[in-house]
């Protein structure tokens, strides 16, 4: 089958070339790459936001390329109305109101024509719940189809204390762990890439910057833009990896950390009681057991994330990775979206059927 690929360049990297990766839809992407027959569809950080400019360029590429599905985990608007099957696999937790109306829209207008899939039950909940505050019908994933698997790596006796990995931002806040472990690594991109990738948008930039400069001469240990390698390297010579997004959809270096049998303490949404992702967190799901996880919420008490140190650098190491290779086998994985391609080309040729 083959698949047309759309994905953001974001700092001019060639898919299948790039050494470094900006985060977990692109280390997403190259899994498809990798594993499947792709043609690369590659939109520029400034040509994203011209719907028109990209809906161009695809109708161009579907007409060269001829492919058998689209397969598409980021742009909406440009997706409408081709004359081929369309696999939107959404990545968001929810990415506000008026990019979730549109995605209802899109669902409702569609849905007879494409196949929109999830990445975690933590984020059908969440869009479950805005659909209800919005008083708009909820779009319902066909199928939950994990970004990503687990390869056998090697388990090393740890160096240090814990270690953080994120985009420069303040959505991710990966510069957060410096307030609270003093031996902690912090791989991040660098600023420089980080305003590239919002140059599109100044008011991003501006906070981009505030966010860069708040912590920047308190930061110890902090790498920006080492290969994604070298980074998963020293990830797994963490006693403890801290994932400081609160609001993942999935978390590829959550799944990361635990295949290299590091724990993971996971900070959690401190919004108001009544939302549904209060005091929890998307990556408990890709845990293989509750014991290798700690959510703790964000603006939670230096001792808990203390104690919840001391408790899970006490865990068997290999054991925690041999649990979650197992949990998310490549076989498994690899066969999941095979299933999903070929039926969403099924559905679209209103040949349909049921999902095993």
């Amino acid at each position: 089958m083959r698949i047309l690929l759309p994905y953001i360049s974001q700092t001019g990297e060639k898919l299948g070339q790039s050494k470094n990766l900006t985060g977990g839809i692109e280390k997403h992407i190259h899994s498809i790459y990798d594993e499947f027959e792709c043609i690369p569809f590659e939109v520029t950080v400034k040509e994203k936001s011209s719907f028109a400019f990209v809906q161009k360029k695809l109708k161009e590429a579907i007409n060269k390329y001829k492919p058998d599905l689209i397969y598409n985990n980021y742009h909406q608007k440009s997706f409408m109305d081709f004359n081929t099957p369309i696999l939107w696999h959404w990545h968001c937790v929810n990415g506000g109101s008026m990019q979730h109306l549109t995605l209802v829209h899109s669902f409702n207008k569609l849905k007879d024509d494409l196949t929109i899939v999830g990445v975690s039950n933590f984020q059908q909940h969440t869009y479950d719940s805005l659909s209800d505050r919005q008083g708009v019908g909820r779009v319902k994933f066909e199928r939950i189809l994990k970004p990503d698997y687990s390869l056998e790596q090697e388990v090393v006796e740890p160096t240090y204390d814990t270690s953080t990995i994120g985009r420069l931002e303040k959505q991710k806040d990966p510069l957060f762990a410096s307030k609270i472990f003093k031996d902690c690594r912090i791989f991040t991109t660098t600023y420089e890439d980080e305003i590239k990738r919002a140059e599109h948008n100044p008011n991003s930039q501006k906070a981009i910057t505030n966010y860069y400069y708040k912590y920047k001469d308190n930061v110890k240990n902090h790498f920006q833009g080492i290969s994604y390698d070298e980074t998963m390297k020293q990830l797994g010579e963490a006693k403890v990896f801290i994932s400081t997004c609160e609001y993942e959809s999935f978390g590829i270096t959550a799944l990361e950390a635990l295949t290299r049998g590091v724990p993971c303490i996971l900070c959690a949404a401190t919004e108001a009681k009544s939302r549904p992702f209060w005091g929890t967190h998307a990556s408990s799901e890709l845990s293989p057991s509750s014991d290798y996880v700690k959510v703790i919420l964000k603006d939670a008490p230096i001792e808990d994330y203390l104690n919840a140190f001391d408790e899970l650098s006490k865990l068997d190491r290999k054991q925690i990775a041999k649990d979650t290779i197992e949990k998310h086998k490549k076989e498994d994985w690899k066969k999941s979206y095979e299933e999903v391609f070929s039926y969403t080309v099924e559905k679209f040729n209103k040949d349909k059927f049921i999902l095993g």
